[in-house]
């Protein structure tokens, strides 16, 4: 069974530069999470589910604790992320 600590640091590998990753548990056993990267600079959003996702797939039996995975980038004017319940701006 995925915990919020195993999807952390899952995420946290991803092979991406300066991660900033934040997970919250939305229910019980059921997860969003938000990720953060330069990497993400220049690609729409299905380019970068694909990397976050592709990745998971791979390293998780199981993924339907994962409700959604924000892929965001720092620049990126963005209303609201899983992150502590704040709101980012850029």
């Amino acid at each position: 069974m995925l915990t919020k600590a195993a999807l952390q640091t899952l995420l946290e590998a991803l092979p991406l530069d300066h991660l900033d990753i934040y997970v919250e548990e939305e229910r019980p056993g059921r997860f969003l999470a938000s990720v953060t990267s330069p990497d993400f600079e220049g690609k729409n959003e299905a380019e970068r589910q694909e990397v976050v996702w592709t990745y998971l797939l791979a390293k998780v039996a199981d993924t339907s604790a994962i409700s959604y995975v924000a892929t965001v980038a720092p620049n990126d004017d963005v209303e609201e992320v899983p992150s502590e319940g704040l709101s980012h701006a850029g």
